[in-house]
């Protein structure tokens, strides 16, 4: 039976809960929530009372199974056995969700040992997770570099998508004389970015629209993905915001090519060109997989205007390091004596600005860093042909196949 359309139901609106854990991930929910980010609902958990005190999110959970609420001193057996102690809190923070975004650190003991309970609950109750990790310093030492990557194994097989973040990554976008609250800052602004174009996507009708099952779609049991939110004005300000979007020095070397599933959306102003949009969606095309998908979306929202917003989601990726193999390139790393700058920072840590004269015309070079891994004698070994200390990562430059040609 259709009913007229006054008596129609107004369809429920998508649940979005994200959850902060260990102290990274609660000072980036502060950050959220400080923003005024709205359509989410926020969830702290520490093992550090102290410091969860400090939270602004509604929910707050406290482990205090094991050490009675003064953290877990690095260990993450010591964050899991918390965490499964108060499951029954977390089920209950969680129920209801349509989508969990997973906010941690991983390296420590909270962040290392809680994060995969909480996306093996969200699993277990059938909602769709992305989890963002932060990864440690490489100066924090390899001991923290394997529990990092040891945990991430543990995440990868219990949430939906994930999106790695090194910590690394910030010294290549913050000038120097920072002050460190800033620092710290340049992170969380990304991840509400990304929060607010996934709200966005789903929240908010557009021309062509995308909602929870088209997310669904592309995120469900993929793993590796990449998430991109870029923003621009003025002249090529569609070009512009794509290179945002896919060019952020804080995602991990994980370049959109061949990727599986993507999932575009572009939200223009009163202004916004057919042209601009077109351009976007066939420069994207470019990344996708002989078999894969492209579904795109478009909104038209009114205080854009004079700029355009570019929202990207690409799954189906090749996979990350695995923890042996990057606990090898961590410790030649460290083991070797790397340049140094005017400063005293390593050159591993000092790379040109893609946004610096002349930085995006290098991206075109067809080099890619070198990888470390063990061959059968178990000994190390590097690929030949690229340049250990070239000044820029994976994801900045474009594939062989397509270095001849630039963003238009």
């Amino acid at each position: 039976m259709i009913l007229p359309a006054q008596q129609n139901a107004k369809p429920r609106l998508a649940v979005i809960k994200v959850v902060g854990i260990g102290s990274a991930g609660v000072n980036v929910v502060n950050t959220m929530i400080e923003r005024g980010l709205d359509g989410v609902q926020f969830i702290a958990i520490n093992t550090d009372i102290q410091h969860l005190d400090t939270s602004l999110a509604e929910t707050k959970i406290e482990l205090t199974a094991v050490t009675q609420g003064r953290g877990v001193g690095g260990d993450p057996s010591k964050g899991r056995d918390c965490a499964l102690a108060a499951r029954s809190q977390i089920e209950e923070a969680l129920a209801g969700a349509d989508l969990v975004i997973i906010v941690t650190g991983l390296g420590g003991g909270t962040g290392s040992g809680v994060t995969p309970v909480v996306g093996e609950i969200a699993q277990t109750l059938g909602i769709l997770s992305v989890a963002f990790a932060t990864m440690p310093f490489k100066w924090e030492g390899v001991v923290r570099a394997k529990k990092a990557f040891e945990a991430l194994e543990l995440v990868k097989s219990c949430v939906d998508s994930y999106i790695v973040l090194p910590n690394d990554k910030l010294m290549k976008v913050v000038p120097p004389q920072t002050r460190s609250e800033d620092f710290w800052k340049v992170m969380d602004s990304y991840l509400c970015d990304v929060t607010t174009g996934l709200v966005e996507l789903i929240s908010r009708p557009g021309h062509i629209n995308r909602d929870l099952e088209d997310l669904r779609a592309a995120l469900e049991k993929q793993g590796p993905a990449v998430i991109g939110v870029g923003e621009a004005e003025g002249e090529n300000r569609a070009s512009l915001a794509l290179e945002k979007a896919l060019m952020n020095p804080l995602l991990e070397d994980t370049p959109v090519v061949n990727a599986g599933h993507l999932l575009v959306n572009v939200m223009q102003g009163p202004d916004g060109l057919w042209d601009e949009m077109s351009m976007i969606f066939a420069k994207m095309s470019e990344c996708m997989a002989p078999a894969g998908e492209l579904v795109p979306g478009y909104g038209k929202d009114d205080s854009l205007e004079g700029k355009i917003r570019v929202t990207i989601i690409a799954s189906g990726l090749q996979e990350v390091h695995d923890a042996g193999a990057c606990v090898v390139e961590i410790e030649e790393s460290m083991s070797r004596s790397l340049p140094k700058d005017a400063r005293g920072l390593p050159n591993y840590a000092i790379r040109p600005s893609v946004t610096s004269q002349g930085g995006l015309d290098r991206l075109k070079a067809p080099v890619t860093p070198r990888q470390h891994t063990l061959n059968k004698a178990g000994e190390t070994q590097a690929e030949e042909g690229v340049s250990e200390l070239d000044p820029y990562p994976a994801y900045l430059r474009l594939s062989p196949e397509r270095s001849s040609g630039t963003l238009r």
